[in-house]
């Protein structure tokens, strides 16, 4: 053992523990990693691809919702690669209160915290969902770089994987 502990030894011992441990971590990813269980299916939402959704009041006429929807806007650069498998979605009461109030009850259902009476009080929640290819919502996450990098994670896994990953 003192002899393989000496020179650079312990260098290229370690090399090659990491090189075994980075060569087998892909092949225990699959297994280690679920997507988030199904909370509820919605109704009326197309299914056929993967969905990040963000909720937008209506008017969004203040500076928090302007920068909200410009940063959701700019999160679409990591779903690049997908090459449509995942879409972006933003809405609002005024054009999808039937769908908005699905999630709305999602919501309930998933957090067990209010989450407004109306469309309108629920799209002012500052989150993000995801909804899976057969149309079923996955779960909410904040609406900030960490919940967004969360999301974007969850419908990456759907899309590559499929629902039951």
């Amino acid at each position: 053992m003192k002899k393989l502990l000496q020179g650079n030894r312990p260098f290229v011992l370690a090399f090659v523990l990491g090189a075994v441990v980075l060569t087998a971590l892909p092949l225990f990813q699959k297994k280690l990693l679920n997507a988030p269980a199904p909370v509820r299916a919605l109704k009326g939402w197309p299914a056929g691809r993967v969905s990040v959704v963000s909720f937008l009041p209506s008017p969004c006429d203040d500076a928090a919702c302007v920068e909200r929807q410009v940063a959701f806007a700019r999160s679409k650069e990591h779903l690049d690669d997908t090459d449509g498998g995942v879409v972006w979605v933003t809405l609002s009461p005024a054009d999808a209160g039937e769908l908005i109030e699905e999630l709305r009850a999602g919501w309930v259902q998933w957090a067990g915290t209010d989450a407004g009476t109306t469309p309108e009080e629920f799209a002012r929640l500052p989150g993000e969902a995801v909804v899976d290819q057969t149309g079923a919502l996955r779960g909410f996450w904040k609406d900030d770089p960490e919940g967004r990098g969360n999301a974007i994670n969850a419908a990456r896994l759907l899309w590559r994987h499929g629902v039951k990953p």
